[in-house]
């Protein structure tokens, strides 16, 4: 399970910006290379990533697969996020939410009080509703910046709480 977990961490750090060599991942992820090039194949075949002459790559959607198999094999939630791209982010803090029998809406935006409004993630399960801001930085903000991020959450979860009459078929916390 280690093997495979610090193999796939591997392919999330190297695959960001495209294709990268197999040869580059079993280095960085330090395993022999039979073992690598065996769960490269079995990831392949499993249509997590593409494995072609020795070069691999991961789609966006392959991306998602293998962060969310890296953290059920145990790896840091925190470690696998700071790999992903921010609408990779958004698409796992959603996936998670479904996991748990959440309905999603993404990116849902609405007007309250003469004003638009846009929250990342809303996810419902009645009788409660969840909303998130995915943040993606690569060093957590400053404590004041923080604040201010939050009284601006807290804000547009109250616009949508007023809103929600107005919101029928946009989330199913409207219903």
């Amino acid at each position: 399970m280690r093997i495979e977990r610090e193999l796939i961490v591997s392919v999330l750090k190297l695959t960001s910006g495209g294709c990268v060599s197999d040869e580059l991942i079993n280095k960085d992820a330090n395993l022999p290379s039979a073992n690598a090039r065996k769960l490269l194949g079995r990831l392949h075949n499993e249509g997590l990533l593409y494995l072609n002459s020795g070069i691999v790559e991961a789609s966006g959607v392959q991306r998602l697969k293998l962060a969310m198999q890296a953290m059920q094999l145990g790896a840091d939630p925190e470690r696998v996020s700071g790999l992903l791209q921010w609408r990779e982010f958004e698409a796992v803090a959603s996936a998670a939410l479904e996991q748990n029998g959440y309905s999603i809406a993404r990116n849902l935006r609405f007007k309250h009080a003469e004003r638009r409004w846009e929250i990342d993630i809303v996810g419902s399960r009645k009788p409660m509703a969840v909303c998130i801001d995915c943040k993606h930085w690569r060093h957590g903000p400053h404590p004041s910046a923080l604040k201010k991020i939050a009284e601006a959450q807290i804000e547009r979860t109250y616009a949508l709480a007023q809103a929600l009459p107005c919101l029928a078929g946009k989330t199913e916390c409207a219903s």
